[in-house]
């Protein structure tokens, strides 16, 4: 048995073909005047003055805002919609190093549209965010984000991912798209063989 997991081990740690790169599904997209992000420094934690540095490197519109449980930053999106990013996972005393990101927006209003079935029809096709349906009728999107190693360039990725999501959800919401269509496929993405006739 022994032997067996030895081996298992050695296998594991010798073969590359284990790891995997991960590509993102939504471009990058930074706007004119913003600073590149920084795709080598890897963040475990970060504070809240860190995650407003990334945000304006990344030139996302947003404004730092406080309340009862902290402060946090309310962005609004290329389309107009408004959303929050707060820290989660934060360590209960001590310096505020927390290790999650989540994103949420409560911008729908009632719809007959939205219905129960609908949100998790919806849910069953987003990547990574989810869509909520309220007691009141009101409806919401939030996507979490784990800072385990990721990098500056990552952070921005998943803005303008949650965005997509964001707007998907707002078009279904709306009733002018049954549900969420594919990220854009990253630019290493072989495209299909034409059809032949």
């Amino acid at each position: 048995m022994r032997r067996l997991a030895a081996l298992l081990m050695s296998i594991a740690f010798a073969s590359p073909g284990f790891a995997e790169t991960v590509t993102p599904s939504v471009p990058l997209t930074i706007p004119e005047g913003a600073a590149p992000l920084d795709r080598e420094k890897a963040f475990f934690s970060l504070t809240i003055d860190e995650l407003g540095a990334v945000l304006k490197k990344a030139g996302a519109n947003a404004s730092r805002l406080t309340r009862d449980t902290g402060d946090y930053f309310e962005i609004t999106a290329p389309d107009g919609y408004k959303y929050e990013v707060t820290l989660g996972d934060c360590p209960q005393e001590g310096e505020k190093r927390c290790t999650s990101l989540n994103f949420n927006s409560y911008a729908f209003n009632e719809s007959s549209k939205v219905t129960l079935k609908g949100i998790n029809d919806w849910n069953t096709k987003s990547w990574g965010a989810r869509g909520m349906l309220f007691k009141d009728g009101s409806s919401g999107v939030s996507m979490n984000m784990g800072l385990d190693g990721v990098t500056e360039a990552w952070v921005g990725t998943m803005i303008n991912s949650y965005q997509y999501w964001l707007t998907s959800f707002g078009n279904f919401v709306a009733g002018t798209t049954p549900a969420p269509a594919a990220p854009v496929p990253a630019p290493n993405t072989p495209a299909p063989a034409p059809a032949t006739p």
